[in-house]
């Protein structure tokens, strides 16, 4: 009796384990997704000098959300830097059960080509 209750008991934390197990995987899909995204976002705002309407719709057609990370009132001349900041919400299984924000800073350099 006391090894099938034993095994029970352990089966559950194996389940947990599981699903943390899958929700480490699934962060990390998720945060390669917007290190990509934010890649190639990076190269739009290097050649538009700006957050635009096409770096925000390509943002959040890959369900993400994009916000400029730079003081308000900002003049850029060429080669400054533009900071940035890509986020998505994620739900886990294991923890807490509150949403997580993954997100991606990135700062490029205005006008550069390379």
């Amino acid at each position: 009796m006391s090894s099938s209750l034993g095994f029970m008991l352990s089966l559950v934390y194996v389940i947990v384990m599981m699903a943390y197990a899958g929700d480490l995987c699934r962060m990390q899909t998720i945060y390669a997704e917007i290190d990509e995204v934010a890649a190639t976002a990076g190269k739009m705002i290097t050649r538009r000098w700006k957050i635009d309407e096409t770096v925000v719709e390509f943002v959040e057609s890959h369900d993400a959300h994009i916000l400029d990370c730079n003081p308000s009132g900002a003049t850029f001349a060429e080669y400054s830097n533009f900071s940035f900041q890509i986020w998505k919400t994620y739900r886990p299984l294991a923890f807490d059960g509150e949403s997580k924000k993954l997100a991606v800073n990135r700062t490029v350099v205005l006008g550069y080509r390379g």
